[in-house]
């Protein structure tokens, strides 16, 4: 059976982060059943598209495999 690549999560938290002179914002995204955390980094005025408790769907599938070194 081919492994979940879509997952359900749910906007846990934002952390500012300042960056010389740019502001952006640490989105956090949860998903309690499947133990997955998920941080996307977004510019300050996007923030509104991720509400705090809003929930989102995270997509995982690639194009190409990535190889990873041992």
């Amino acid at each position: 059976m081919k492994p979940a690549t879509k997952f359900a999560c749910r906007v846990v938290g934002h952390e500012m982060i300042f960056k010389k002179d740019q502001v952006f914002v640490k989105v956090k995204l949860k998903n309690e059943a499947a133990g997955l955390k998920v941080e996307l980094i977004v510019t300050e005025d996007e923030r509104i598209l991720y509400p705090f408790g809003s929930a989102a769907v995270v997509d995982f599938s690639v194009q190409q495999p990535i190889p990873f070194e041992q």
